[in-house]
């Protein structure tokens, strides 16, 4: 049995994408993205490399995304291929003859293609098991095909199982923070996010960006993949306005793990468990799992079947857990088991149960501490706010002394925060974007060490 569990266990397949193309800005639709994913994913095998025409099946990319295979699934994907044909990104590059920065338009492909079916009497249909044909265009060739040559020092390596499992948008911020996740922090202005997600005369507040797209992200990447955040939202001076989010990046590990079922229950199943296909969100390990444990409650492997595609399964584990105790506290009187498992039913089908039940938690863990530790946390927490304030004082001071010994020295900072973040930074947004001060004071502490070192300095 361990064996087949075994087999059926996502196997991480890493992937290379290049920085520039993971900060670009595009609005390509999901169906687009994946099409444009898979060609990232060939160019990282070895067969493939320094490939520029790409002829995919659909069949190909229906199971690489684990999507349904039928007629509405080609005909999406065809109609992707044709909208791809005038698609571009933007990218900001520094022009060399001016040396100033630009936003830059570069298309996708020279040529795209569909195969049909050319039948006798000249009528022609769509090929119902064709391809798609792509052709890189020149521009974005580098950002590609050299993805293991001129930029191994510029990619951020993903599994690729997380562009298949999360949705478009989402898989998007992953790349943003994934990106960063070395260093730990990332800092975005909301102008920024709003390019980054084409959200321009979309979500006009700061809070519907917030609602839909951050904080969604933060529980799907805590859920499901290797990096987590929390985040602080960064005001303008003597404003209520939000102008930029400071973003802390955490090693993660997935919060779902599989249960372990004991030697017995894994006999019975291998030896009971009828045949289910499988879907995008069920593997065999859970079915097994699961159905060992709710079967004797009456629910059927259909039923099991259901859940498995539409509900995660952090969702169903957090439901199970609660049915359980209550089973096992005696707090459902009812002795029939096929209607104990009808409240089972209800707990699973409330679909944002899993979401009360982590609050409810949180909520007594909270009031659970005791009073003693609260205070402790406090004072340790201000000595350390104390503490950060003072050697930001400290340091703001010292960047004031060298901007004034060397006048020319605060634009060469602001040059290389611009080339690197991909910005376009000046003098006049220091004041008005309070995160650009710690910025400047980093690439300082790099070009003077010992001046930041020295207490006499000031």
């Amino acid at each position: 049995m361990a064996k087949s569990e075994n087999k059926k266990l996502k196997p991480i397949r890493l992937v290379k994408k290049a920085n520039d193309l993971i900060e670009a800005r595009h609005n390509l639709t999901t169906w687009e993205m994946r099409i444009f994913l898979k060609i990232v994913f060939l160019v990282n095998e070895e067969v493939h490399r320094g490939t520029t025409n790409f002829i995919i099946p659909i069949r190909e990319l229906i199971k690489d995304f684990r999507l349904e295979n039928n007629r509405q699934s080609y005909t999406l994907f065809r109609e992707a291929r044709k909208a791809l044909a005038t698609r571009s990104i933007q990218l900001y590059q520094q022009n060399k003859d001016t040396d100033r920065w630009e936003m830059v338009n570069k298309s996708l492909f020279i040529e795209t293609a569909h195969s049909v079916k050319m039948s006798d009497d000249g009528t022609i249909t769509d090929d119902d098991d064709g391809y798609i044909r792509l052709q890189l265009h020149e521009q974005i060739k580098p950002y590609l095909v050299n993805v293991n040559g001129s930029l191994d020092r510029n990619y951020t390596l993903f599994d690729r199982n997380y562009a298949i499992e999360l949705p478009n948008k989402i898989f998007r911020f992953y790349l943003l923070l994934k990106r960063f996740a070395d260093t730990g922090f990332r800092q975005m202005t909301v102008e920024e996010l709003r390019d980054v997600f084409d959200l321009q005369g979309k979500y006009k507040n700061f809070g519907s960006i917030k609602q839909r797209i951050i904080n969604k992200a933060q529980v799907e990447l805590a859920q499901k993949t290797d990096i987590r955040f929390e985040y602080q939202e960064v005001k303008k001076a003597g404003a209520k306005t939000v102008v930029a989010i400071k973003f802390k990046i955490y090693h993660n590990q997935p919060a779902h793990k599989p249960i372990e079922l004991p030697e017995k229950a894994k006999d019975r199943v291998a030896a009971e468990k009828p045949v289910v296909k499988e879907t995008p969100q069920q593997t065999d390990t859970d079915f097994d799992t699961y159905f060992a444990l709710m079967r004797e409650y009456g629910i059927s492997a259909a039923i099991l079947t259901v859940w498995l595609q539409q509900y995660t399964l952090v969702h169903i584990e957090a439901c199970w857990q609660s049915f359980a105790v209550k089973i096992a506290s005696e707090q459902l009187r009812e002795k029939d088991k096929t209607k104990q498992g009808g409240y089972l039913r209800t707990l699973i089908e409330q679909a944002d149960f899993s979401e009360k039940q982590k609050k409810a938690v949180l909520k007594a863990d909270v009031k659970n501490k005791s009073d003693e530790q609260k205070s402790k946390e406090a004072l340790e927490l201000a000595r350390k706010k104390q503490t950060m304030k003072q050697e930001f004082e400290r340091d703001t001071a010292l960047v004031d002394m060298l901007f004034n010994q060397d006048p020319s020295l605060e634009q060469t900072i602001l040059d290389q925060i611009n080339r690197l973040d991909q910005t376009a930074y000046t003098k006049e947004n220091v004041a008005d974007l309070p995160f650009l001060k710690p910025k400047i004071i980093f690439r300082l502490k790099q070009l003077f060490p010992d001046a930041f070192k020295d207490l006499t300095l000031l």
